[in-house]
Parts: C-alpha cells; structure tokens; sequence
C-alpha cells in the first residue's frame, strides 16, 4: 500500500513536457494603404488573421499604442475564407484608421493576437500567442503656405441663410448655417468657421455639432456650424464672405471654397417688437435685481395675458357652477344614478311611502333605461322587487301609509341582483339534465 502511494507522489510532481508542435498554419498580418503619408492625413491599417477552416480560434487582440499616433476601429470585424495552397482558411480581418500627429520616421509597432486553438474538434485547447510584424512609416510634413491644414481626400462645403430672401425685420431672427463634410477625416479636424462681430446685429455663441461615419475608405467627418443673430437696427446686415483652404490629397494639391458675401435688408420692427428689442438692451445694463422683471416684461404680450386671465376666469366659473348646480345639467348617467338612489334611500330610511314610491320609478328609469310611469311597471320589469312593490303599494292606498317601513326595500336595493329584467325563457334558468337534441 505504502509503494503505491509513493508511485501516485511521484507522477504529481514530474512535470508534463511543454506542447512543442508547430502551430497548424496560423497567421497574422497587417498592412497600410500608405506608408508616406502627410501630418493628420489618416492611413488605413488592416489586420487579418488567417487559419485552416478545421481549427477552432478563441481570444483577445491587441493593436499597437504610441504617442505619436492616434487609431481608431472602423466598423466590423469581417469574416471570409480563402485558399491557401491545398487548403481552405478563415480569415478574420480589422480595419483601423491610424493618423500621424508630426512628420518623422515612425513604426507601427506589432498587432497581437492572445489565445487558443482546438485542431481536434473535442475541445482540447493550445495556448495561442501571435504577433504582426510591425510597419515603417516616413510621415510628410504640411504643405506650407495653407492658413490652416486640413488633408482630405474630398470636402463637400454647404451653406444657407434664414430666413430665405434679402429682407428682415427688426427682432427678427436670422441663421446662419454652414456644413462642411471631409472624406477621410475626423469631423474634430475640420476648424471652426465663425463670423466675426456685425455691427448692428446681436450675436449669439455659434454652436457646433459633429458626427463620424464609418465607410469602406475610412471615416467621413462632419461638422455643422449654426450662429444666431437678430437685428437691432434698420439698415443693411451684412454678412461677410468666409472662407476655408484645404489640402487635395487625390491630386496633391491646395483649394480653398467660399460662402460668398450676403446682405440682408432690414425693415423697421413693428411696434411690438421694437419694444422687445430696446427691453432687450436694457435687461443686458440693468443691475442684476431688476434683471429678472425685465426679462419676464420683455417676453410679456398684453393681449395673450389678456385672454390667459379671461380663460382661468372661464374655467374657475365652471368649476363652481358644476359643484354649485352640476347635478342639474352636467351630470352623466352614473352620477345621475346614484344621486337618485341615495335619494330613494333617504325616502326609505325616513319611511315616506310617496317618496320612495317617486324615487323608485326615477332610480329604475335611469338605470335601466324604462319609461315606467308606476311603480307596477317597475315590479313586473324587475321580478326581485315584486313583494316589496306589493307591501308599498298597499301603504300607498291603504291606512298604513304612515306605519310604512322602507328598511326591507333599502336592504334589497342594496343587493346588484335584484335589477336582473325578466326575459323570455326566464323560467327555465335551471339548465336541462341531457344535452338537448
């Protein structure tokens, strides 16, 4: 017993020999579109790892870092196959756009690839650890003599003015809009066109918005510009040319596109609006106390206040009347319901045969929709309510009218079974033993 022990000690502690066999055609590249490429000029980077269609892959990938360079994915991993030699692979492949942020001579380190393999189909896992080669890269500097460097490959400009047309009011407001979209470019890349000051005009911050769009030859970047304006004072508000210089990277050269000069004429305000536009003024030098005031004055139209107080006097009369005199004419038919049947009770608690009489022919027209003019109608409409209909009736036209007891009527009105109407075939509520046939 004591040897086999010692033999199970020492299979634990020698070592399995390492997994020395050659990995079954693996491979891992990556290649650029451009190894020559300008400042800020993106370059697209590939990656594709390659691997016999039998293997089973798993793992994490890496891709290269370094302070002189941005990379960003485009879109999806995508998944092909190909030969190579006599047999079928899989090829997994990234694309990323990589961009340069100074002229040098520079490398993109190795992309890696950790993980494992299965080439049996059962699951038996080898440890996988694969790197690229890494790429030289010589980056160009900016063309000088451009204002501002902005590389693309194509950029569509576009711009409008609103209103449409030459002519404006004071207090009116005036936009204007420019577009500027960059084939393959970040749309943070693209500078910020703005205007400068326009004398007689009142300038808001112009507000920027920008999206990327990833397509088949990298990211496509736009930027939109708006800036608001309102004229204070009749005249000419012109709007200057501007304009935006850009490097052709297809032909190798420099552009520039402009949004030409536009005048507006601008028409006196009508009263209304001068008032606005002057209370603006002075909110802006008003001490910060009164500033508030001011601006609610500003925005105020006497005429729209005027009907805002008419409207809440209109509804706040509503209101009244409908707690006041409601049950008289805004009543639906459930109220009108129940108003009625807390009024035939009281008559029976109060053992008014009259009264009980009148509010039971109210309380069944209303909730059953009748045009009963005796409560003998009701009793023949309602079989659950014959008996007590009869010992009502009897007080009615008999000397007991002032000994009359409605506690019995009240106990059974309470009951939701007792307004079931009499129809056809009611005897025969009791269903039949066979099925008939």
């Amino acid at each position: 017993m004591k040897k086999l022990a010692l033999i199970t000690a020492l299979l634990l502690v020698i070592p399995l020999p390492s997994d020395t066999r050659p990995l079954p055609n693996i491979f891992l590249e990556a290649t650029v579109d451009n190894n020559n490429p300008f400042v800020l000029q993106p370059i697209i980077y590939t990656v594709r790892l390659s691997y016999p269609s039998n293997v089973g892959i798993g793992g994490a990938s890496f891709p290269p870092e370094s302070p002189h360079f941005s990379i960003t994915k485009i879109g999806e991993m995508a998944r092909h196959t190909r030969q190579h030699g006599d047999r079928q692979h899989v090829v997994q492949e990234l694309r990323f756009s990589v961009m340069f942020k100074n002229p040098g001579n520079f490398e993109i380190p190795a992309f890696r690839f950790v993980g494992g393999f299965d080439e049996t189909g059962i699951g038996f896992f080898r440890d996988l650890n694969i790197r690229s080669a890494s790429i030289p890269i010589m980056v160009r500097p900016a063309v000088k003599d451009i204002g501002t460097w902005l590389p693309a490959n194509r950029l569509e400009f576009k711009y409008a003015y609103l209103p449409r047309g030459n002519q404006v009011r004071v207090g009116d407001l005036v936009r204007w809009v420019v577009i500027v979209k960059a084939w393959y470019l970040p749309a943070e890349l693209i500078p910020d066109i703005v205007l400068p000051p326009i004398p007689g005009a009142r300038m808001y911050s112009p507000r920027f918005e920008t999206t990327n769009t990833d397509e088949a030859g990298g990211i496509v970047g736009e930027k939109r510009i708006t800036i608001n304006m309102v004229p204070e004072k009749a005249g000419n508000l012109v709007l200057p040319q501007m304009k935006l210089e850009w490097f052709d990277l297809i032909n190798q050269v420099p552009r520039q596109i402009a949004i030409p000069q536009h005048t507006f004429r601008v028409l006196p305000a009508a009263p209304q609006k001068q008032r606005e536009v002057l209370s603006q003024g002075a909110i802006n030098d008003a001490p910060s106390a009164r500033r508030f005031w001011l601006y609610v004055r500003n925005l105020t139209d006497w005429r729209a206040v005027s009907l805002a107080i008419a409207a809440a006097a209109l509804f706040l009369a509503g209101v009244w009347g409908k707690r006041k005199y409601g049950h008289k004419f805004t009543m639906g038919p459930r109220r009108r319901a129940k108003t009625a049947l807390e009024k035939l009770l009281a008559s029976c608690d109060a053992g008014n045969a009259k009264a009980a009489a009148k509010g039971l022919i109210n309380y069944c027209n209303i909730k059953g929709g009748g045009k009963a003019t005796n409560i003998k109608q009701i009793g023949q409409e309602y079989p659950a309510l014959k008996d007590e209909i009869a010992r009502l009736d009897a007080a009615l036209y008999g000397k007991s009218a002032q000994k009359w007891s409605g506690s019995a009527l009240k106990a059974l009105l309470q009951r939701d079974y007792v307004f079931e109407k009499k129809t056809a075939g009611a005897d025969r509520d009791i269903p039949p033993l066979y099925p008939e046939g």
